[in-house]
């Protein structure tokens, strides 16, 4: 009789995450978080998605979100420390934070 505990498995490969992943916070209850797969979450008393790009090593274009939406939304990443810039379609609601990566 066959052992069914005799199976042969095989590793999957690790996925790889960008430079972005993490999560980081901002005063005044601001969190970000980056998945590493080119998607996030944003909440600031109300988690909205984004999707990211990163264009250059550092820099990243942020998908329109919510009322951010003009298409100017990007994030730097100099070490553990993010800014953000968020603007609205009329370059109202703007958002200029400075996020700081958790451990």
């Amino acid at each position: 009789m066959e052992n069914p505990l005799n199976k042969t498995f095989t590793k999957q490969a690790e996925v790889q995450l960008d430079a972005f992943a993490g999560t980081y916070t901002a005063d005044g209850g601001f969190t970000m978080i980056f998945n590493g797969d080119g998607t996030g979450t944003f909440d600031n008393g109300t988690v909205y998605n984004f999707t990211y790009q990163i264009t250059v090593e550092g820099h990243a274009t942020l998908s329109d979100f919510a009322a951010w939406d003009d298409g100017e939304n990007t994030a730097d990443l100099s070490g553990s420390t993010l800014q953000v810039h968020l603007s609205g379609s009329f370059g109202d609601d703007v958002v200029n934070k400075t996020f700081t990566k958790q451990a």
